[in-house]
């Protein structure tokens, strides 16, 4: 096997990881926390967080908020917001792994072609390895579909007390049949353009 060519970088401390990854001129888009031995071995997952565009790890803090209101309203037996949040929080977490796969087959696309010396900047290819990319992305597009209906579910339900809808183009027809002064509600508006589709089976 071909050995893989490593960087090295001289830190002082691992918090100043990611600003000398960043000098380096790289964009961070996830992280590996790799915490015990089991991990390195494969025996259990190591945890992938999703990094913010302003440092930090916005997925995985919204995540657990999200958890915790699960666990909130099962103490208070609402079962319709413990399921719609626990809901929320599921999609969160599968977003980022499969956020991790994408970011993984594309590496291992990216790493072929670096091989054969065919990397070049801002170029449009396809080969061997462009089955399991496009796999990634559909799964990770399809997770975000159905991401984006349950918290439009959570915004008609828990925001603006609209039984019944449970996707988002649902929710946009509801808002533009009956209009609501609403902050929430003029939010959802600006920041759509047209009607989206809901994930197939999804109604």
């Amino acid at each position: 096997m071909v050995p893989t060519a490593l960087r090295s970088i001289h830190i002082e401390s691992y918090g100043s990881l990611f600003d000398a990854l960043a000098r380096q001129g790289f964009t961070l888009i996830g992280v590996t926390f790799v915490h015990n031995q089991e991990e390195v071995e494969g025996l259990r997952p190591a945890e992938f967080r999703m990094a913010g565009l302003q440092r930090g790890w916005p997925v995985s803090n919204t995540r657990q908020k999200w958890s915790q209101v699960t666990f909130a309203a099962s103490q208070q037996d609402n079962m319709l917001l413990m399921d719609v949040a626990s809901r929320v929080a599921f999609g969160l977490q599968q977003a980022e792994m499969l956020l991790c796969d994408l970011v993984s087959a594309y590496a291992k696309q990216l790493g072929a072609r670096s091989r054969k010396n065919e990397g070049q900047g801002y170029q449009r290819f396809k080969d061997l390895n462009s089955p399991e990319v496009y796999k990634a992305i559909h799964a990770l597009f399809w997770e975000l579909a159905v991401l984006r209906d349950t918290l439009a579910e959570f915004v008609a339900s828990f925001c603006l007390a609209r039984g019944g809808v449970r996707t988002l183009a649902g929710l946009l027809r509801s808002l533009k049949k009956q209009p609501s002064p609403d902050p929430i509600a003029i939010e959802v508006l600006n920041s759509t353009e047209g009607t989206p589709t809901a994930a197939p089976g999804i109604s």
